[in-house]
């Protein structure tokens, strides 16, 4: 134990039920790196919830932690830290806590050793921990209230099993600082049925004329886009199909159509005017001509009474 940790009464009044533990508490700590009252509030809250106010604890964590983002982005304070004579892992190991509570305590201290380069980063790391305990009372209370309608009359309420948030790896602490999608998990991909409804729709637009044709998902959804453009070889058959496949695997990830069909319609570029389809009869752009089609032609977004005759069944057979 460091010389400087105070030798005082551990069992304080208040402290019955040891919510405040281990052979650093969190006064040592708070007092050994010269934490104000606010950095020093969370640190307090965080280490005591589990054991005391629960979730009003952990809200009141966040509100201090609100306190200081404003002060910063206000201009009003800026963070800098010398180096405590409590290591701080050490501080964390003799706390009972869940690495949610020990990685906001850690990147609490990371920000306020920033100096006067105004990273934020840690302290968004803190806000994002804190809001993973929150939703973990959140989750217990569903549970509970779960338990209590399903439980039999006169009977014993089932105690909840403990619902554990998703455990802090590396990668995530790499994607606060640098947002990227590398850590996220992996997107499912949606396979087609070896035998799906599909349509084929030829097209004529100025000099061009070619097919495309969407295969889609059981319940009529689209899920795969062809585009077959007469001039083989040509910049334009070579885009369209590059464009079909990115869309297709878009539509496979489980992308809303919804959203493509907002990007991509009413975009203007030759080959462009009378396509010769009573659905669109004038489009900007063989990408226009086929997401305008697909919105008004296929789930989710037909209106009703335009759904083509061919997925009717399909459509009827998904929501029995």
């Amino acid at each position: 134990m460091p010389k400087n940790v105070l030798k005082i009464d551990r069992n304080s009044p208040g402290n019955e039920k040891g919510h405040y533990s281990g052979i650093y508490q969190p006064i040592d700590f708070i007092e050994l790196w010269g934490l104000g009252f606010a950095e020093g509030s969370i640190v307090k809250y965080l280490c005591r919830h589990r054991k005391k106010g629960g979730r009003e604890d952990v809200a009141k964590a966040k509100w201090y932690l609100g306190v200081l983002e404003a002060r910063m982005r206000a201009g009003h304070w800026t963070p800098s830290l010398p180096e405590g004579s409590l290591d701080v892992m050490a501080f964390l190991e003799s706390q009972d806590l869940e690495i949610q509570e020990r990685n906001a305590i850690f990147n609490l201290i990371e920000f306020l050793r920033g100096g006067s380069n105004g990273d934020i980063a840690p302290l968004q790391i803190v806000k994002k921990e804190i809001d993973k305990i929150l939703e973990w009372y959140d989750w217990s209370k569903i549970d509970r209230q779960i338990d209590s309608n399903f439980a039999g009359k006169g009977g014993d309420l089932i105690e909840p099993e403990r619902f554990d948030p998703p455990k802090f790896l590396l990668e995530d602490r790499i994607y606060y600082r640098k947002p990227s999608p590398r850590s996220c998990p992996p997107p499912r991909w949606f396979s087609l049925d070896a035998e799906r409804p599909s349509r084929t729709v030829k097209f004529k637009l100025g000099d061009t004329e070619g097919y495309f044709t969407v295969s889609c998902f059981s319940d009529g959804t689209p899920g795969e886009v062809f585009i077959d453009v007469g001039k083989e070889g040509s910049t334009v058959a070579g885009l369209a199909d590059c464009w079909a496949i990115a869309v297709s695997m878009l539509l496979r990830y489980g992308v809303e159509p919804a959203h493509i069909y907002e990007k991509f319609s009413y975009q203007d570029f030759d080959p462009a005017g009378f396509s010769g389809n009573q659905v669109v009869p004038m489009a900007k752009s063989i990408v226009d001509l086929v997401v305008r089609w697909m919105k008004a032609s296929l789930p989710p977004t037909a209106e009703p009474g335009k759904v083509f005759d061919d997925y009717s069944h399909a459509i009827e057979t998904a929501s029995e």
